[in-house]
């Protein structure tokens, strides 16, 4: 919760950010199962909340939207692959990654669609179109996040809970990646915002 939170992506054309405590969300639901990663999906969101924000309406809202869509992550997980922390367990397979991108795609589907409809009700702008210019990247961030939590519980299957470590390394590429793409989105939009007044 203390590293997770701290490690933060601004969303670009959007009061809002993304912390890279995904990855360990979903360790949480390899390695412990669901009940797990849905209590620190909900802790995390509160604790990340209240760093940017006082207002307890929107601390709630965000922790509620984390624990909606962690929930029907596991939901999905189970449904359709049985025990979450046997994919741990089972060979490197199609069904492995069928889990992952299931699971991964039922968390960012949900979770970007509640904050969509939020942001879009609170400016007046339509479901759609804020979606598509402010949420759809963090897909990108989702998969990535669940990808690094799996590679890290088989290691810690394979050799023990020390290896958690090798997950710092993992989480600081994937947040200096958030950034770089950040960074890409702000001079692309400062470029085209010059080229109109140019013209």
């Amino acid at each position: 919760v203390g590293v997770g939170a701290r490690a933060i992506v601004r969303i670009p054309r959007v009061k809002g950010e993304v912390t890279v405590s995904d990855t360990f969300i979903f360790l949480a639901m390899l390695l412990y199962d669901g009940e797990a990663a849905v209590l620190l999906a909900l802790v995390e969101a509160f604790c990340s909340s209240l760093r940017i924000t006082k207002t307890w309406l929107t601390v709630f809202f965000n922790a509620g939207i984390m624990g909606c869509s962690t929930f029907l992550a596991v939901w999905v997980g189970r449904a359709f692959f049985g025990h979450i922390p046997d994919a741990v367990t089972r060979d490197f397979d199609a069904r492995s990654i069928s889990f992952l991108c299931a699971v991964a795609l039922t968390q960012y589907a949900s979770n970007s669609a509640l904050a969509a409809v939020r942001e879009a009700l609170r400016d007046g702008k339509p479901v759609w179109l804020t979606w598509e210019n402010s949420y759809f990247w963090i897909s990108i961030t989702t998969v990535t996040a669940a990808s690094a939590a799996m590679v890290s519980a088989r290691l810690i299957n394979a050799t023990g809970f020390y290896s958690v470590i090798l997950i710092l390394p993992i989480v600081a590429v994937v947040y200096f990646t958030y950034q770089t793409y950040l960074k890409n989105v702000e001079a692309a939009e400062a470029q085209a915002v010059q080229a109109r007044m140019h013209v």
